[in-house]
């Protein structure tokens, strides 16, 4: 059947009122003879016109509308005003159905017209509906809880309700008429005035938020046949829950705390941006890709879904120490919380965590643990030598991979301890017995030593190494030993550098950094304490040995002309005739001579004691220097001649006097030119020397004798030390008394000497000031 015949056959079934067939499109296909009556319109009018040409100008949209709803719901009605041939207006109702063929398919309309009142009551009824329509419009409106707004083209307000008035802070009466760009002037880019201007435009709808101080509206717009309206609803709560959500989102991914949210079975749903980074998610990839545990090392997994996960979901949170492997491999230690979240009936809805890089504070732990360890080892004994070769395998291998400890022997440095993680190397390590002397050298442990300063070298360099050493083999065992760190600290005691430990860094990775200069500098100050305890010890226990060898002497010496005292008057008690006078006179003077050596070595003792309690005191006045060597050669000469050595002064011209206590000095001439006379063999001699050296006059003791060995040379300032070798003379007390009036002068005394070519005992004394 064609889609006219079926149109047809609709309008022979007849219902009231103009007929008219349509096709699919709406045009006209089929026009009665009624519809002709009605509209005036003849059959060439309107076949294959759409049948909007029925409509008034301004309702032809209204067309389209009806068509398309009789083809969505089967039928449509509507009553409205049409249009007559001459131009005349009537009010008809309007009936469409939609025809569709045995498939289903829309093939065309029936359309059917009855003609409504007059045109004046239709105006007068449409106009009554329209104005009750508008009132309980209103009436709805003013009852809304939102603001409503209508603005005209020309963005003048034509209607406000009530609440639009609250919001707005002004009557009615002043609102209306007012244009919306003017009433608000600060609106941002954007905001509800620019939407309005773009939906009068002609362009798509746009929602806005508008802020009115401080109250926040949500501002949604559609167009009307007056122009636009404007729906204003208040969402400052919603605004400022999420005004509190966006802070405590830029907090938490500000924190450098790991922050992860994951759903009951342990995917991930958020990570913020430490999180991410600590796991290796960029911030694009979906945070589904972590899990709870995959960051974590195997057993720190197995705890967390074992222990931590359960313990949560039973008591609602979970806290612990585990372990996260980091993108590079590494095992950070880690403080993680736990905490289970349900919903409102009970069921277990999420799983949030923190974990918090705790690596600084086990890092710092584990350097108290070491030097606490260390601490242990260093009051283990007072033989500090074995004491450093245990540390030194302590140090290795929790601070270096190598290390040294070298300590200072006059100008030298020797290793005392060593340790090597591998004990094949520690042959190589060996070879250093003693370190190269480079007074001068930028870099190394000379410079350390010298300067009192640590140093650091993160990467070691050929460079580096050619410039810490001269020495060949050296610098070949270094390459030897693979060195690719290094840091060497200073042992310092009391102001005094004792020596230093190097520490080194081979083919472990590993790097020193500042946190290991701190560990180690505080290792090396526990050291160098116990070092300096060690030794003043082991000089107090010698000093100990000493002085009961020098009492059990002093006793002797004591003694002795205490005896000699006791057997002489002994003898004066006998009975003698007055011949004996000379009998008397030798026995008198045995006393003497033996009570002056017991007042001498008592003497001794007191200013020895007076030096070391610092109480040692001399009165100066001007003295020529000549008359003070003529003085010392004429005391001296007696003996010197007894004992065959000639005993000589040798004075430059021209010498300044000086400020010193006359009796105090002859005192340290009868000490230097003593103990020359005692081991200078017969036929040699003794030189008294003076020259003028800068603001002071150096006056030396130059003997013949058989020198002294260069191991003595350290101890022979020392209170009560003698060398142990033949016969021993005195308390051991005469140089130190030397050295204490020497220095009480402001001087200073030292010795020179070769053996087999003599020894040399100098001492200063400042010049006068001038007058």
């Amino acid at each position: 059947m064609e889609p006219g015949q079926l149109a047809l056959l609709m309008l022979t079934q007849g219902e009231d009122g103009a007929m008219s067939g349509l096709d699919a499109r709406g045009h006209v296909q089929l026009w009665s003879r009624s519809a002709q009556e009605l509209t005036g319109h003849v059959v060439a009018d309107v076949v294959g016109e759409p049948l909007s040409v029925l409509y008034v100008p301004d309702a032809r949209e209204q067309a389209e509308r009806a068509l398309r709803r009789a083809a969505q719901e089967g039928r449509s009605e509507e009553v409205g005003w049409r249009v007559r041939r001459d131009g005349t207006r009537f009010r008809a109702r309007q009936i469409l159905t939609a025809l569709h063929d045995p498939d289903g398919r829309l093939v065309g309309f029936a359309c059917a017209l009855r003609p409504m009142e007059s045109r004046g009551e239709q105006e007068e009824r449409q106009l009554s509906h329209e104005q009750a329509a508008r009132a309980r419009a209103e009436a709805i409106l003013e009852q809304l809880a939102d603001a409503f707004i209508v603005v005209d083209p020309e963005q003048r307000l034509t209607y406000v309700n009530r609440r639009a008035t609250e919001v707005l802070r002004c009557p009615r009466e002043q609102l209306l008429g007012q244009r919306l760009d003017e009433l608000l002037p600060s609106d941002e880019p954007g905001g509800l005035v620019q939407a309005t201007r773009q939906l009068l435009a002609g362009q798509s709808a746009v929602d806005c938020e508008l802020d009115l101080a401080g109250t926040w509206f949500a501002c949604h717009l559609s167009t009307s046949s007056e122009g636009v309206s404007i729906y204003l609803r208040d969402v400052t709560e919603r605004k400022k829950a999420e005004q509190v959500q966006s802070r405590l989102t830029t907090i938490i991914e500000a924190t450098p705390d790991m922050v992860g949210i994951a759903d009951a079975q342990g995917r991930g749903l958020y990570l913020n941006r430490a999180g991410r980074r600590m796991v290796g998610l960029s911030e694009t990839d979906d945070a589904s890709l972590w899990r709870l545990a995959s960051s974590h090392s195997p057993k720190a997994a197995w705890r967390l879904l074992t222990e931590g996960v359960s313990t949560a979901v039973r008591e609602g949170a979970w806290t612990g120490e585990t372990v996260l492997r980091t993108p590079d491999g590494r095992e950070m230690p880690i403080s993680q919380v736990l905490l289970a979240h349900r919903d409102a009936n009970g069921r277990l809805e999420m799983l949030s965590t923190i974990m918090r890089d705790i690596s600084d504070r086990k890092r710092a732990e584990e350097s108290q643990q070491f030097l606490s360890d260390a601490s242990r080892v260093l009051v283990a004994a007072l033989e500090y030598e074995a004491t450093l070769q245990s540390l030194a395998r302590l140090i290795v291998p929790r601070l270096a991979d190598c290390c040294l400890v070298a300590m200072l022997e006059g100008d030298e440095l020797r290793r005392v301890a060593m340790a090597h993680k591998d004990p094949a190397q520690e042959p190589l390590l060996a070879y250093l017995e003693r370190l190269p002397v480079q007074p001068n050298a930028a870099v190394g442990v000379q410079a350390v030593v010298r300067t009192g300063k640590p140093e650091l070298v993160p990467e070691v360099t050929d460079a580096f190494l050619w410039a810490t050493t001269d020495n060949d083999a050296y610098y070949s065992i270094l390459q030897q030993l693979g060195w690719r760190s290094t840091l060497t600290i200073p042992l310092v005691a009391r102001g005094r550098t004792l020596g230093a430990f190097i520490l080194a860094y081979t083919n472990s990775g590993r790097r020193y950094g500042p946190a290991e200069l701190v560990l180690a500098e505080a290792l090396a100050a526990r050291a160098a304490l116990a070092i300096d305890n060690a030794r003043l010890y082991r000089a107090s226990q010698r000093a100990t040995e000493a002085r009961d060898e020098v009492l059990a002497i002093v006793s002797h010496d004591l003694r002795n002309p205490l005896n000699v005292i006791s057997l002489a008057a002994s003898r004066l008690q006998r009975p003698h005739s007055i011949e004996d006078t000379e009998v008397w006179r030798k026995q008198l003077e045995v006393i003497r001579r033996s009570a002056d050596r017991a007042v001498h070595l008592i003497q001794d003792l007191l200013d020895a004691t007076k030096v070391d309690a610092g109480r040692f005191t001399v009165e100066r006045r001007l003295e020529e220097v000549g008359g003070l060597l003529d003085e010392a050669v004429e005391l001296h000469r007696p003996l010197a001649e007894a004992r065959s050595l000639r005993l000589e002064r040798l004075v430059e011209d021209g010498l300044p006097p000086v400020m010193a206590d006359r009796g105090r000095v002859l005192q340290v001439f009868s000490n230097l030119i003593g103990n020359a006379l005692r081991f200078t063999p017969a036929g040699g001699s003794i030189t008294l020397e003076a020259r003028r050296e800068e603001q002071a006059v150096r006056i030396s003791v130059v003997d013949t004798g058989p020198g002294i060995p260069s191991e003595y040379l350290p101890h022979l300032f020392e209170r009560f030390w003698q060398a142990k070798e033949g016969a021993r003379e005195g308390a051991g007390l005469g140089l130190p008394i030397a050295r204490g009036i020497v220095e009480a002068h402001g001087g200073r005394i030292d010795v020179a000497s070769t053996p087999g070519h003599g020894s040399t005992f100098s001492f200063t004394l400042p010049v006068a000031e001038p007058i």
